[in-house]
């Protein structure tokens, strides 16, 4: 049998611990605090606190409306919970809360139809209960097996960053040999499925790592390495697309090979470039991944190399052996170099953005 992933243990751990406190307690309602682990514990320590501020603002909110909705109308009780239930849902909306709501409804139904005769008792055990389930969910998501958003998201960027290298090295090793059987439509489209699976994937966790960068992401230097990673990776992706869609290239005449050649190291220096960036390393006491001597001193290199590769790429287009080139072929081959064109400059531009965010 499989066994269930280890979040799922620190869940029923953490869990079970804290339904035989509640049980042992001496204090009544203690069920609530398994319920607010439960709701709580995501798969990270920054989904754990989104939702644990959803349910904490949902639970004041809907201790407000009961209050004030049961003491100031004078109403036939279904009409006066109806309308203090389209006011939570009101209320939520306006603040933006997405489950909080639904906590708060629950608080105006049971305080109302359950709770009438002792309010004054059973809200502050409401809602500390509550609180404490919050707390304790985000301690054990923290401290057991810990999952940090950050430290996915960093080990995502370079992930996706190992298989844009190993894609833009393969379509250089096809451009090295132009015998090489070109791939299907439906062999494209499943790669570059593939590829932007990888990325929206990343894009869905980033949420989860904003929220523990603080109070005040947009100002931390690394959301802006997220996003400068994201607009680098989707220029990548649609070069890569690009390139796979175009036909092989000619043999003939001698100067489309030497441009063949320089567009194959062209790629193999960004491929070298992805590949240095890989070896980042990311520690809790520093503001941005750190390129290790090794990775640092691989990116120099490559840059050189990706220079003089696209300095050589320009040169051989005005020469006069090109003008010989049919006119179609002439336009694939200007879509090839701008394609790489453009994504040697956005791997400058990462590059350039990344030491001056380190700066």
């Amino acid at each position: 049998m499989k066994l269930p992933p280890r979040q799922e243990w620190r869940l029923a751990l953490v869990t079970g611990l804290s339904t035989g406190f509640a049980v042992l307690s001496p204090l009544p309602d203690g069920y609530y605090m398994p319920m607010a682990i439960t709701a709580v514990m995501a798969g990270s320590y920054g989904g754990s606190y989104a939702l644990g501020r959803q349910r904490l603002l949902g639970s004041l909110m809907g201790v407000a409306i009961l209050l004030v909705c049961q003491s100031g109308l004078r109403l036939p009780l279904p009409l006066a919970l109806g309308i203090a239930l389209t006011l939570t849902r009101l209320l939520g909306g306006a603040l933006g809360l997405q489950s909080g709501y639904k906590v708060a409804g629950f608080i105006v139904v049971m305080g109302w139809l359950v709770h009438s005769s002792n309010l004054s008792s059973w809200i502050p055990l409401r809602l500390g209960w509550t609180c404490l389930g919050i707390v304790v969910g985000l301690l054990a998501v923290r401290w057991i097996w810990p999952s940090r958003a950050i430290q996915q998201q960093n080990d995502g960027c370079r992930r996706l960053m190992g298989t844009i290298a190993a894609a833009l090295r393969e379509e250089g090793q096809r451009l090295g040999s132009p015998l090489a059987p070109a791939a299907s439509p439906g062999e494209r489209r499943r790669r570059h499925r593939q590829d932007l699976t990888q990325l929206v994937a990343l894009r869905q966790g980033r949420p989860a790592a904003i929220t523990e960068l603080g109070l005040n992401p947009a100002r931390q230097p690394l959301h802006h390495l997220w996003q400068l990673s994201d607009a680098t990776f989707s220029l990548l992706l649609g070069t890569l697309d690009g390139l796979r869609s175009l036909p092989p290239p000619l043999l003939s005449p001698s100067a489309l090979v030497e441009l063949r050649m320089a567009e194959v190291r062209l790629l193999e220096a960004m491929a070298q470039r992805l590949e240095g960036w890989q070896t980042c390393r990311f520690a809790q006491d520093e503001p941005l991944p750190s390129l290790t001597a090794s990775g640092r001193q691989a990116g120099l290199q490559s840059q050189a190399l990706a220079l003089a590769a696209l300095r050589t790429c320009r040169e051989l287009l005005h020469s006069p052996a090109f003008e010989q080139v049919p006119n179609v072929r002439q336009r694939q081959v200007a879509r090839r170099l701008m394609l790489l064109e453009q994504a040697a400059e956005g791997l400058e531009t990462m590059d350039r953005r990344w030491q001056a965010l380190q700066a």
